[in-house]
């Protein structure tokens, strides 16, 4: 998700939230968006509730969106992405991790 995808998103979601509309704005928070990568067999989508990633939580993917269920309300979340590729032996390489992005799930 680049940074105007994400602007979107927000300005999207406060303006359910003005009009409390909370279910919608939460599906569009649970939805995470990203470009794709050539020559990539998948994604990994880390998330936690703070900033150092402790007790994260993963979800693998081969599409370039997801949307994660268990986001709890009126909770903070840090998200990043990474590709990884399959070697012939079957072992994943992994890419660096995007930058990290800072999501809060309102009502």
């Amino acid at each position: 998700m680049d940074k105007y995808e994400y602007k979107l998103k927000l300005d999207q979601m406060k303006s359910l939230t003005a009009e409390h509309n909370y279910e919608k704005a939460a599906e569009i928070a649970d939805t995470i968006n990203w470009n794709k990568i050539k020559n990539v067999n998948g994604y990994q989508i880390v998330y936690a509730n703070n900033k150092n990633f402790k007790k994260a939580s993963t979800v693998m993917t081969t599409k370039t969106n997801c949307t994660i269920k268990k986001l709890k309300k009126k909770k903070t979340y840090y998200i990043k992405v990474r590709a990884y590729k399959k070697t012939a032996s079957g072992k994943k390489t992994f890419g660096a991790y995007s930058k990290v992005v800072k999501i809060k799930i309102s009502k």
